[in-house]
C-alpha cells in the first residue's frame, strides 16, 4: 500500500526546508585589513583595477567610470589623475589628483558606484612612510558596514600601504573612501598625503552550498519524512 504524507506534514517539511535554506544562504558582512585574507575568502574571479591600462596623466572627472566603477567627488578644483610619482602596490600606476604633488589629503573623500551590486570591495590606500595613525582612512558601504585602517598591510620603499575591504553576500552598490580630518601632527601643517591603488571587486555568482550544509539539510528532510511515515502506521 502506498503511503502519502499528510498535508500538514508536507507544509512542515517545506517550512523546515525554507528555514534551513535561509540559514545556509545568508551571511553577515565581514571586514578586512589584509588583501590576502579578503582574496582567500572569495570564490570565483574577482576583478582588480590597478590603473596600468591608463596613461599616466590621464584624468577621470567626477561622474566618470573606470573599469566599471563610477567615481564621484568634490575635492576643491582638482580632478582625479593617473600618476606614477611614488611607489605603489602594483607595477607603477595609481590613482591620485592633478595637484602639484598628485596626492589626496586628509579630509578628502570619494564615492564609488558599481552599476549593480557587488559582494566584495577591497583597495589599497598608500600613504607616506610612518606618517599615519590607526583610523586615518575608512571605507564604508551603506548597509554593509565600514572598516578603518589599522597597521600597514604592505610596507613599501617610500610608503605604507593600508588595505581596506568589505565582503557582504547580500551585495551593495556604493562605497565611500575617506581620509579622516585631522589625524596628524599639529606642529606641522596637519596634512597627510595618500593615493589609491588595486581596487578589487567581486560580483554575485550563483548560490552554492557547502557539502556539510547539504548533508544537514538532507538529514533534516529525511527525518521529517520518517516521522510522517511512523504516524501513518
Amino acid at each position: 500500500m502506498r503511503r502519502h504524507l499528510m498535508p500538514g506534514t508536507v507544509a512542515a517539511i517545506a517550512a523546515m526546508y525554507c528555514v534551513l535554506l535561509a540559514g545556509i544562504a545568508v551571511a553577515s558582512p565581514t571586514t578586512y585589513t589584509s588583501q590576502s585574507a579578503l582574496l582567500g575568502a572569495l570564490s570565483g574571479s574577482p576583478q582588480t583595477q590597478n590603473f596600468e591600462g591608463l596613461s599616466v596623466g590621464s584624468t577621470i572627472p567626477s561622474g566618470n567610470a573606470v573599469g566599471g566603477i563610477t567615481l564621484t567627488y568634490s575635492i576643491g578644483s582638482f580632478t582625479m589623475q593617473i600618476r606614477d610619482d611614488f611607489g605603489t602596490t602594483s607595477p607603477t600606476h595609481y590613482l591620485g589628483l592633478d595637484s602639484v604633488d598628485g596626492t589626496f589629503l586628509n579630509g578628502d573623500a570619494f564615492t564609488m558606484s558599481f552599476g549593480g551590486p557587488v559582494t566584495a570591495l577591497g583597495l589599497y590606500v598608500i600613504a607616506a612612510r610612518g606618517a599615519n595613525q590607526p583610523g586615518d582612512f575608512s571605507l564604508a558601504a551603506p548597509g554593509s558596514g565600514s572598516v578603518t585602517s589599522t597597521t600597514p598591510d604592505t610596507v613599501l620603499a617610500d610608503g605604507d600601504a593600508y588595505f581596506l575591504g568589505i565582503i557582504d553576500p547580500a551585495g551593495f552598490t556604493q562605497a565611500v573612501l575617506a581620509g579622516a580630518t585631522g589625524g596628524c601632527d599639529p606642529a606641522e601643517d596637519c596634512q597627510y598625503v595618500w593615493n589609491v591603488d588595486d581596487i578589487t571587486t567581486a560580483r554575485p555568482t550563483a548560490q552554492t552550498f557547502e557539502p556539510s550544509s547539504v548533508i544537514v539539510l538532507a538529514s533534516a528532510l529525511a527525518g521529517m519524512a520518517g516521522i510522517a511515515r511512523k504516524r501513518r502506521r
